[in-house]
This record gives structure tokens, C-alpha cells and sequence, in this order.
């Protein structure tokens, strides 16, 4: 079930030539192909760069500057993404990670650092899955965030707007605690995953940082993320009067409404087990000539449910359009 994504990568002209193309092409092999990079401190670009899109800056505003930029100019193209993901330039990943991704469950004023230290490792127990990190914030090679909490870090005036104002490197380094410091004071939770799902490469940084210390349980690059996904035995589905429910008590209500049309009126249930509760109301209602999906946005799991289907590939769906109160889907038969 594919999410939209803004997807950045900050980088420097020193890794034209070996850290930044291994980047590349590791986010090509996770699944993530619209991506636009940030480079900073360049206007000439690179035969790395010809195939995404890129945006110069210089003279040099240095990291922080450069990230903080990127995520405001990744917000201002795609304001209405699933995900926002800020990737640096040295690190690899595993394939398929944006499926894997699209397939967990986002935390609640929380937000995901990729990249798992020895010590939140440890915090795992050896568990697979998100777990709390230490709240220490090492590492930005790769955050992953929602709507929510881009625009609470781009709010952040302590952290985020006076940062350029702070004495010392701190004031364009440190990106990691920027952001895990002004999201702490929002009430945000960071969550690391075990295993690592990325490692970080960049021998040395360009930060002058001294190397990261590795993750202790890192698959390697040809690992495949959607292994990791337990294979679950799809619901079975009873179809009642004006309603369709699971044998877990998930349900959707729907009605006819005028012409030859469906309205859901109800959905009981989370992001997934909605979509198929959807696709069997469309399989139940197949002999109309005309079929329209309105799913009114009264309640968080409606406009979960409208996130993910706008932005679905549409299959027998044709076309679509919203407004503040429904988003429509229409199909002909």
C-alpha cells in the first residue's frame, strides 16, 4: 500500500565520488526513487546528480543550514506527504525498506531514527520492532517523520529558529540533538529500530565527528526489510446488510445513497484491515454501473483511511477528488 513521500538527501561536493553515489543507489535498492538532494557548497553539480533533482547552495551555509532548509523546502513541494524522510550522504540500507516502512505503525508524537547505536540496541532486548531510544538522539544519517511532527520542528523557536544565534559548532553541527532536544520539549518520543536499519559509512565525517560505533546486528545491504514482516493470515470477511465485518470485529457501514452510488458511513478498524474492508465493499457492490467511495473525514482513522487510498495506486479505481468533508473515488464498471 504505497505512501507519499518527501524524500531529502543533504550532501556535500566530497562525496561525489564514492559515498554519495553508494548512498544513492542503497535508497534506489530500499525503494525510494523520487528524491531531491541538497548540496551544499556547490553551483557547478556532478554526472551523480544528473538523474535527481538538486538544489545548490552557495556559498556554504554548513549542516545544520543545509538540513534545516531541506526540510523546509521538502515540507513547502509536498505538504500533504505521508512521510518525510532526511537522509545524509554516507550511510546504506537495506532493500525494500520503504515497503517495510509503509508497513509499521507511525507512533503517536513520536518520530523514527533509523539508525540504532550499541546502547538503544541494548534497549531492544534482542526484539525485534521500534522500541524507545535512550532520548539521546545520535545520529540524523536517517529520520523519518510525519506531517505533525515536521511542522513542530519547523515551529521550534528555542531549538530550531535561535539555533544560528548559539555560541560555538553547536550553533551549524549537531543536527541529531537539535532535533531530538526541541521535539523532547514538544512531548515527542524518539524510536529507534532493532535491527539498525541503516549503518553509517561516512569514514571520515564531514563534520570532523569522531565514526559512529557500528550497529552489533546489521544485516547488510542485500538483506531484504520485508522479511522481517511476519506473514498474517488475512481476515475473514462477513457480509451483512449494510455492513461487512471481520471475524476480529472490524467493520465498515455503508449505504446506498442517490443514483447509483455507495456511501460509507462507518469503519471500525486500523489503516490495513480498512483497506480490506474497502476493497470487499467494492467487490460486494460490483454490479452498479457507477460506484462512488465517499469517506467523510469526521474522525483520525477516516482521514488515515483517506491518506492511504489518495495516494494509492488506483488498480479498477478511476480517478478521485476531495474537499474538507470527503474524498471520492469513482470507478466504472
Amino acid at each position: 500500500m504505497p505512501k507519499k513521500w518527501a524524500v531529502g538527501v543533504t550532501a556535500v561536493p566530497s562525496r561525489y565520488d564514492g559515498l554519495l553515489p553508494r548512498t544513492l543507489a542503497s535508497l534506489k535498492a530500499a525503494g525510494f526513487s523520487d528524491i531531491r538532494i541538497f548540496v551544499d557548497g556547490d553551483r557547478a553539480g556532478h554526472p551523480c546528480l544528473n538523474e535527481y533533482a538538486t538544489t545548490f547552495r552557495y556559498p556554504q551555509i554548513k549542516a545544520f543550514g543545509n538540513w534545516i532548509l531541506a526540510l523546509w523546502e521538502i515540507y513547502l513541494r509536498t505538504p500533504n506527504a505521508n512521510f518525510y524522510a532526511m537522509f545524509q550522504d554516507d550511510f546504506v540500507t537495506y532493500k525494500n525498506l520503504r515497503q517495510y516502512l509503509e508497513r509499521q505503525d507511525y507512533p503517536e508524537r513520536g518520530y523514527w531514527n533509523l539508525l540504532s547505536m550499541p546502547d538503544n540496541e541494548k534497549r531492544a532486548g534482542g526484539v525485534q520492532g521500534w522500541h524507545e531510544s535512550n532520548q539521546c538522539g545520535k545520529g540524523a544519517v536517517g529520520l523519518v517523520f510525519n506531517r505533525e511532527t515536521v511542522t513542530t520542528i519547523l515551529s521550534s523557536y528555542e531549538n530550531i529558529v535561535e539555533r544560528p544565534m548559539g555560541a560555538g559548532n553547536r550553533s551549524f553541527k549537531a543536527i541529531d540533538g537539535a532535533v531530538v532536544d526541541c521535539l523532547k520539549k514538544k512531548g515527542w518520543t524518539e524510536y529507534c529500530h532493532y535491527p539498525s536499519l541503516v549503518l553509517h559509512v561516512g569514514i571520515p565525517s564531514a563534520l570532523g565527528h569522531p565514526k559512529f560505533p557500528d550497529p552489533k546486528d546489521w544485516r547488510g545491504e542485500d538483506f531484504d526489510a520485508m522479511s522481517m514482516i511476519a506473514k498474517v493470515k488475512p481476515p475473514e470477511l462477513t457480509v451483512m446488510d449494510n455492513c461487512i465485518v471481520t471475524d476480529g470485529a472490524e467493520q465498515i457501514h455503508y449505504r446506498e445513497a442517490s443514483g447509483s452510488s455507495v456511501e460509507i458511513t462507518d469503519i471500525i478498524g486500523d489503516g490495513r484491515i480498512s483497506e480490506i474492508l474497502l476493497d470487499k465493499l467494492i467487490e460486494e457492490t460490483k454490479g452498479t454501473t457507477l460506484l462512488w467511495v465517499m469517506l467523510r473525514r469526521r474522525d483520525d482513522m477516516n482521514r488515515k483511511m483517506y491518506e492511504a487510498r489518495e495516494f494509492r495506486q488506483m488498480g479498477t479505481l478511476e480517478g478521485f477528488y476531495y474537499d474538507d468533508d470527503a474524498v471520492v473515488f469513482g470507478r466504472k464498471m
